[in-house]
C-alpha cells in the first residue's frame, strides 16, 4: 500500500496499491491545486511506501516512481 501524503498539512491524501497509481494521483492533485488557486500555487507532497518511509532517491523503488512520472507527464 502506497500513500500520497500532504507534508504541508500532515495528512494522507489517498492510498494506492501500486506506485503508478500513486504517481497518477499526485499529478492529478497538483493539477487541481493549480486550477483552483493559480498556476504558481502548490502543496508539497510525498509518496510513502508500505512502511511509511518516503520514497526518495536512495529508496529501492525510486526508479519506478521516476519512470512513472516521466511517462505520465
Amino acid at each position: 500500500m502506497f500513500e500520497l501524503y500532504d507534508t504541508f498539512n500532515d495528512r494522507v491524501i489517498s492510498r494506492h496499491r501500486t506506485i503508478v497509481n500513486a504517481v497518477k494521483a499526485d499529478i492529478q492533485f497538483n493539477r487541481r491545486i493549480k486550477k483552483y488557486h493559480g498556476q504558481s500555487s502548490y502543496i508539497p507532497t510525498q509518496i510513502l511506501d508500505r512502511d511509511g518511509t518516503p520514497i526518495t532517491d536512495c529508496h529501492p523503488e525510486y526508479e519506478q516512481v521516476w519512470e512513472a512520472e516521466a511517462y505520465l507527464s
